[in-house]
């Protein structure tokens, strides 16, 4: 694994009803993505192929390689005197500097081959492969380019190639020499392989590298982001399965520590804290890849995760905490300890993909193989084993690693679709039969409940009868036979038999405008017989706004009352008027249906409605309990009150 700057870049739910038409089209749609990749992977390969081979051509014909160049350390600001201490070095160059805190000044002097002035007219071009320092290049004595500027206050880690011109007016027949001075903070630096010759033969080589060590990261970078953002929203809307959100977690902290690569110079005073990102976002690239190995194999096991975890803040806490001292042992050996972990849990992975036989598994554990082993080349290429010119290729096995977990991750999701499918159906079928079943009691209960309601409805039907046509009919025959009653006395008592009964007939009519009608009914039938004997009938009653919420029993009980109420004051309170007036009143927040009758005539007796109610009162009294109503008796200077306040029902909106 490299150092900072010197790497590549960066159902437990309750499932929806999904359509075997939604799976089958995103199974389609996966198809479809992955030929097109292999397309685009194909047609990449070909041109970088030709591209290789051009590049190859061009510099066997006209490119030269410099081999050799002599090196020397020296903090001059000039070019080194002849006489300076250089030594010989074949190209590419490592120089290892250990236990410096201070950046190195080196410098190089190559000899330029003889190449020719280009027909064409193309300029002479000088192609340095690997120069991660702030460098100035000199063409015989005279400055041509600087890369960067060397001041000691920034901190600069080049990764990408170098393509110089060397100015006609500046070459000289019989030689030329080209200087280099860099200014290196790396432990591992030095120069990689030195080209020279025309801009068209250098150039497919300087594109070529610059594609895989710069242009490939930078994908690399990207498609992390994407991979990384999409799986951390799907984790968001499924939140236990912490797998996407271990996967997203993993690619975005990759993206994050690509930013290393991306910016190649900071000031020298962040430098700590520069260093120290980078530790903790490749502290988090490869936790988050540990714990998504061990999840995606099915282990949970929370004290080693805790001890991941821990040891991955412990990198760069405690680089800000000692100092730039730790940062070598830190390089080393917290960095190098992951080259044992990843394959530690990456190998729980392996097994149990082996003994399932899951394919995405296994397809996982192979991207993330091959990825391992180019992170432990570039680790052996910063810790300076293996040639220095070589390209960092981590960025490029990461992608193939991504693109496996986040197709392991597709695949068991559509799984889980096909698993919610199949459950959906299922459930369909047993909420059709529950259905069925219910809608078979439902049917049962209603017969019942309408029997059980006819039955109740007969037996206050026959209970009314014999209350009050019944009752009526009995006093009248027991008067007939004990010859008290004339001609004139049975037919007003035939009279009032037909009256209660047109009276039940009425309260159980089905109109909507039941009750009002039942009142207008009898009106009609008391208002000639007020007339008959001289006794003014005053009638108020509202045109609407009586809701039909007044069930039938209680129509009949109330309109018996009334007609109780008038019939008494026909009878016996010799009065000159009576009156009844029928309103909807708000009673302690809620509608109540009040009904008076009034009259002028002598009154009740002292006390007569407490202590001796006759028969006609405590009939209104007991009707009006058995529908819930309230009823008063009021004796007045002169006349009486009779008044029944009913509740009435909130009506539905």
């Amino acid at each position: 694994m490299r150092r900072a700057g010197s790497g590549s870049s960066g159902c437990s739910a309750v499932p929806l009803l999904v359509g075997s038409a939604a799976i089958e089209g995103l199974r389609r749609r996966l198809r479809r993505a992955g030929r097109a990749l292999a397309r685009g992977v194909g047609v990449l390969a070909a041109a970088l192929a030709v591209g290789a081979a051009a590049s190859a051509w061009a510099e066997s014909v006209e490119v030269r390689t410099i081999a050799q160049a002599q090196f020397v350390e020296s903090a001059s600001e000039t070019l080194p005197p002849d006489d300076a201490p250089w030594t010989s070095r074949p190209l590419p160059d490592r120089v290892v500097r250990e236990g410096k805190a201070e950046p190195a000044v080196l410098w190089y002097r190559l000899a330029l081959p003889d190449i020719g002035r280009d027909a064409a007219g193309a300029p002479l071009m000088l192609y340095m492969q690997r120069l991660d320092c702030a460098t100035r290049v000199f063409l015989n004595g005279s400055l041509v380019t600087t890369l960067e500027s060397p001041a000691r206050t920034s901190y600069v880690r080049w990764m990408r190639p170098h393509l110089v011109v060397l100015p006609e007016a500046m070459l000289r027949d019989g030689g030329n020499v080209v200087h280099i001075r860099g200014l290196c903070w790396e432990r591992v630096t030095g120069l990689g392989q030195v080209l020279a010759g025309p801009d068209r033969a250098l150039r497919p080589v300087y594109e070529e590298r610059f594609f895989w060590q710069i242009t490939a990261a930078q994908i690399s970078t990207v498609f992390g982001c994407l991979a990384g953002g999409f799986m951390l929203l799907v984790w968001w809307r499924r939140r236990k399965e912490v797998e996407y959100g271990l996967f997203g977690a993993a690619a975005v902290a990759w993206a994050l520590r690509s930013v290393t690569f991306v910016v190649e110079s900071v000031p020298a005073d962040l430098w700590l804290y520069w260093r120290a990102y980078y530790y903790a976002t490749t502290g988090a690239v490869l936790i988050f890849l540990s714990l998504f190995f061990l999840r995606l194999a099915g282990k949970r096991w929370p004290r080693v995760e805790a001890a991941l975890i821990a040891y991955g803040i412990a990198g760069p806490l405690a680089l800000l905490l000692a100092g730039r001292i730790v940062d070598p042992a830190l390089a080393a050996w917290w960095i190098g300890s992951f080259l044992a972990i990843i394959p530690a849990t990456l190998a729980v992975l392996g097994a149990a993909a082996l003994r399932e036989r899951r394919t995405e598994q296994i397809a996982v554990v192979a991207a993330a193989g091959f990825a391992l082993a180019l992170a432990f080349h570039d680790f052996l290429l910063d810790r300076g084993v293996i040639t220095f010119g070589r390209p960092f290729a981590l960025h490029l096995g990461v992608p193939i690693m991504l693109l496996a977990m986040a197709w392991a991750m597709t695949n068991r999701f559509v799984g889980t679709l096909a698993v919610a499918e199949n459950v959906n159906v299922e459930l369909a079928r047993r909420i059709r039969e529950k259905e069925a079943e219910l809608a078979s009691n439902f049917a049962r209960l209603a017969e019942f409940e309408r029997r059980q309601a006819v039955a109740q409805e007969r037996e206050r039907i026959l209970q009314d009868m014999h209350d009050g046509l019944g009752s009526q009919l009995v006093s009248s025959l027991s008067m007939v036979e004990r010859g008290v009653a004339g001609p004139r006395e049975v037919a007003t008592l035939l009279r009032e038999c037909l009256d209660d009964m047109r009276l039940a007939v009425d309260s159980l009519a089905s109109e909507p405008e039941s009750f009002l009608a039942a009142l207008g009914a009898l009106r009609y039938r008391m208002e000639p017989r007020f007339a008959a004997v001289g006794v003014r009938f005053a009638w108020r009653v509202p045109e609407d706004g009586l809701t039909d919420t007044i069930p039938a029993a209680a129509r009949l009980q109330l309109l018996r009352i009334v007609q109780e109420s008038l019939t008494n004051a026909l009878r016996h309170a010799d009065a000159q008027e009576v009156s009844v007036a029928v309103s909807v009143d708000d009673e302690a927040g809620a509608a109540a249906l009040r009904i008076r009758v009034e009259d002028d005539g002598k009154g009740l007796p002292e006390n007569g409605a407490a202590r001796a109610p006759g028969r006609g009162l405590r009939n209104m009294q007991t009707r009006a309990r058995r529908i819930g109503a309230r009823i008063e008796f009021v004796r007045r200077d002169r006349g009486t009150r009779i008044e029944v306040r009913l509740p009435l029902a909130a009506q539905p909106a």
